[in-house]
This record gives C-alpha cells, structure tokens and sequence, in this order.
C-alpha cells in the first residue's frame, strides 16, 4: 500500500498537539506539530473534519461574518455586531425596548429554514441591557434582534456575539 502524504497548514494549535500517524512497519508514530503551524484532520477520502469527524465541506466569511458548512448539512454562523449610539426608551410592560426600529443582522450565508439564533452581550455602557431574536421577523436570511432594559436609556452602545444554527441542505 502506497503512503498517503498529507500537507501541513498555517493553523491555530496548542503547543502539546501532535499528529498520530498508524500503519507504520512498526508500529505509530506521534509528530509534534504545536511548535511552527498545525494540520488540518482529514477523513479517508482527504475531506477536512471537525474533531467530532463531522467533514467541513466550506468555511467563509464577509461583512455579515463567519459561517461553517459540515457534510451532514449543518451550517453555523456567527458574528461580532457594534451598535452605538441605540435608544432603549419604549416602554413594553415592566421592560423598555430599542426604538427606531429593530436591529437586523443578515446571516453570512442563507440557511433553507429559520435557524436556532443565540445572543450574547459581549460589553456596553450600560449594566442592565439583554438582548434576544424576535422570531416573528427573522427568517432563513435574517435575524431581527430587540434590546431589553430594565430601565430608559439614551446613547446605548453595545457588542453582540451571533449565532445560528440550521440546515444549509
């Protein structure tokens, strides 16, 4: 059997990681690989995988962020989103609301149905601000996004980490 040669890329890697190479005369062999670049994991048909062994079929990003596509057809997006400047002034029972309109974020690429949306508050000027997806307008291309506060606030600026998960076939 002829020796698969695999090339190593440029990759973010822990100092201690290693390559595992078996089938060797005698016996397997672990190369140190944390020290200048890494290795993608691939599958016998040289796919790259996920560490789960899930194959990443492509991965990309523009302004609307990141996003990972996986052979079982599971496409995740995610996003780091800056919004300055924000009123949360309309009242909504014992909460208040962003006027002006809700925040939209376009998904990085297009899933074929509404997708699971989580958000996280990364930092911001004020301490009582959270955020969620409004799923009555957020579909397979968007996501809308309401601020809550539990009290008024002008000039509201805060970051937001995105994602979502869903199908992309």
């Amino acid at each position: 059997m002829g020796k698969r040669i695999v090339e190593l890329a440029d990759r973010s890697v822990a100092s201690d990681d290693y390559l595992e190479i078996d089938g060797l005369t005698n016996g397997s062999a672990r190369v140190p690989i944390g020290r200048a670049g890494g290795a993608a994991i691939l599958d016998a048909n040289g796919m790259p995988v996920t560490a789960a062994g899930v194959p990443v079929v492509e991965s990309g990003s523009n302004t609307n962020g990141s996003y990972v596509k996986l052979a079982d057809g599971t496409l995740i997006c995610y996003h780091k989103l800056a919004v300055t400047g924000l009123d949360i002034t309309i009242g909504a029972g014992a909460w208040y609301r962003n006027g002006g309109g809700t925040i939209v974020w376009t998904y990085p690429m297009a899933f074929t149905a509404m997708p699971a949306v989580g958000i996280g508050l990364l930092e911001g000027n004020t301490l009582d601000v959270t955020a969620g997806p409004l799923s009555s307008t957020s579909d397979e291309t968007s996501a809308s996004i309401l601020l809550l506060a539990s009290q008024s606030h002008t000039g509201v600026d805060v970051t937001l980490l995105l994602t979502a998960i869903g199908r992309w076939s």
